[in-house]
């Protein structure tokens, strides 16, 4: 560890990355007294820092640079990710506690996608894996980022609106989901 003196006029303590990574190791594998949320967060950060890693190494492969901005769209990307991993499974909670198995999950699914871009999720991800990164391709394309944050929007809505009527509950959240992300289209 070491100090140094920050752009901002502070002092901080940095330590270099391999050894907080085994430091953050040795107390995931030999716990000791360390507090049980403690270790989660320490999960937590090193997942996030295996994957920001990942993709910083994919973007120079693919680039050749990893920017600020590439930084910053990462962890936005992550961020949403993980808001839609949380989305997804008070979702699939939902259509669990009205009896919904198996294949029961990909029929609701689509009819999300259905419903917000008039295609199946199978269909949508394989128009997202062709135009990633050209919009030039399709007149009103959807990013991709933007259409699984109007995915995830959607499940969220449909749990919020959930009275009694699981196909009631996503017309409405898919309405709404419309009008916030594609204009009401």
């Amino acid at each position: 560890m070491r100090d140094i003196l920050g752009v901002d006029g502070n002092a901080y303590t940095v330590v270099e990355a391999t050894d907080w990574f085994e430091l953050a190791v040795d107390l995931l594998v030999n716990p000791g007294r360390t507090a049980k949320g403690l270790k989660q967060k320490l999960g937590d950060f090193l997942r996030w820092f295996a994957v920001k890693g990942f993709y910083a190494e994919a973007y120079v492969a693919l680039k050749g640079a990893y920017t600020e901005k590439d930084s910053r769209a990462t962890t936005q990307w992550l961020e949403m990710r993980q808001m839609g991993k949380i989305a997804r499974k008070l979702y699939t909670d939902l259509l669990q506690t009205q009896g919904c198995e198996n294949s029961d999950y990909a029929e609701w699914t689509d009819r999300v996608y259905l419903g917000l871009f008039g295609m199946r999720a199978a269909q949508m991800k394989r128009i997202w894996d062709l135009m990633d990164g050209d919009p030039k391709i399709a007149r009103n394309y959807i990013p991709k980022a933007e259409g699984l944050d109007a995915v995830r929007h959607c499940e969220d809505m449909t749990v919020r609106m959930f009275v009694d009527d699981l196909g009631d509950a996503h017309d409405q959240a898919i309405n709404l989901t419309k009008r916030k992300f594609l204009g009401g289209a």
